[in-house]
């Protein structure tokens, strides 16, 4: 029969030749087959396997269903195993991504218990919860991830709870039926900008910072943490492409964000993942709205936020996604003129124009890339470069593409007209 070796988390390996691969499996289906069906586990009728054995069998098995097993469990055999310290630590560490160093070894089992327990809340309540368990489980990856998803969810569509279920009958019951009677309702505000405001003030932005500086070499959390700031720095009432009027009023969570150090977290995420597309594009997402405020804007410029975006672009050129979020910034980088040299001396041009060449029919991009070549325009001495790169062709090959499209054909006929 075939022989394996195991291989453990932290490095520790579990070599047995006594049990064949089939063994090993039959041994996983049967655990999974009895939690399934509630059924308790007689652990004498199984080949009995170390504890690190359980520990790969228990891979395919989410958190909860974890617990669920061990609470299945009658004989002594699989109770010494459930009491085992050493296998709720190597399940915390692979399923919560916790440090050897977290807690003492006798409290992981109920450490285990807790991150279900708060995994579960994640999913069920509003943002108060989350930003509690992200402070009780700083320094577990998943957990940070895991909040810094649910925050952004809350902040774009506040899902319902059991909490927000309840206010919506009872608002339904007095505002929706009497309007049928007559009785007209109170005026509407924008619940979902009120939401998103107070979740700002009340922590919201804080766990996100301080999971980006717990973090700062796991390119998922720092991912997902700009994510959430791409929402919280929207300004209010607007709405992504929307023309900034210049209200200071309407950008105090950006304020917020930026004054809390999310300028530089956002540079800095930038810095440590440069080959993360993901990451890369949700951070030029993040700095567009952060770009808004002057005090930010110069902040981004001084600290290389121009270097870091046109790296982005070179490293990604393939990704769309990448490709449309750093023009967008730039757009909003280029003003004032000192900027729109910055961007045509550090190799800008080039990569916008190679941008739409790679992708022609990406409707958003064709535009952003547009506006920015119109706002490097504004500039006179940039003029010449712009014609020596080609820019008319490849806005003539945009005009050309997209003929119903109304905001690229309006600038892309005021690049045309700075160019001649």
């Amino acid at each position: 029969m075939m022989t394996m070796d195991v291989e453990i988390s932290e490095g520790l390996q579990f070599t047995d030749n006594k049990y064949s691969v089939q063994e090993i499996l039959m041994e996983a289906e049967c655990v999974v087959a009895c939690a399934k069906r509630a059924r308790r586990l007689h652990r004498s009728a199984l080949p009995y396997f170390p504890t690190e054995m359980y520990v790969k069998i228990f891979e395919f098995f989410t958190p909860a269903e974890v617990h669920a097993t061990m609470a299945l469990a009658i004989c002594h055999d699989w109770r010494e195993i459930e009491r085992d310290a050493q296998l709720w630590k190597f399940l915390c560490m692979q399923s919560w991504g916790l440090p050897d160093s977290y807690c003492e070894t006798p409290a992981w089992r109920n450490m285990h218990k807790l991150l279900v327990r708060d995994q579960a809340i994640l999913g069920l309540y509003g943002y108060q919860d989350v930003v509690r368990i992200c402070a009780n489980h700083l320094q577990s990856v998943k957990v940070q991830v895991m909040a810094c998803a649910r925050l952004r969810s809350l902040a774009v569509t506040r899902q319902p709870t059991m909490t927000s279920f309840l206010n919506s009958a009872k608002q339904f019951f007095c505002e929706v039926v009497p309007s049928f009677f007559g009785v007209p309702p109170p005026e509407s505000v924008d619940q979902l900008e009120e939401y998103r405001l107070q979740m700002a003030q009340n922590g919201g932005i804080s766990a996100v910072l301080t999971a980006m500086r717990a973090h700062p070499d796991n390119s998922e959390v720092q991912a997902e943490a700009c994510k959430v700031l791409v929402v919280f720095s929207r300004p209010l009432g607007g709405a992504e492409g929307r023309a900034f009027v210049g209200r200071e009023d309407i950008l105090t969570n950006v304020t917020r964000v930026g004054n809390e150090g999310g300028v530089e977290l956002v540079m800095e995420a930038m810095r440590r993942h440069p080959h993360d597309a993901s990451l890369q594009a949700n951070a030029c997402w993040a700095l567009v709205n952060l770009a808004l405020v002057s005090g930010h804007k110069q902040l981004i410029v001084k600290d290389g936020g121009v270097d870091l975006i046109l790296s982005a672009m070179t490293n990604h050129s393939k990704d769309a996604e990448v490709q449309y979020r750093a023009c967008f910034v730039l757009v909003n980088l280029a003003i004032p003129e000192s900027n729109k040299s910055m961007i045509v001396e550090k190799g800008g041009v080039p990569l916008i124009l190679s941008a739409m060449k790679l992708h022609p029919s990406h409707l958003q991009l064709q535009h952003r890339a547009c506006v920015v070549l119109r706002n490097l325009c504004f500039l006179q001495q940039n003029i010449g470069v712009l014609k020596r790169a080609g820019v008319r062709q490849l806005i003539e090959v945009a005009l050309a593409n997209h003929p119903q499209d109304q905001q690229i054909q309006l600038v892309a006929c005021d690049i045309l007209e700075s160019l001649q």
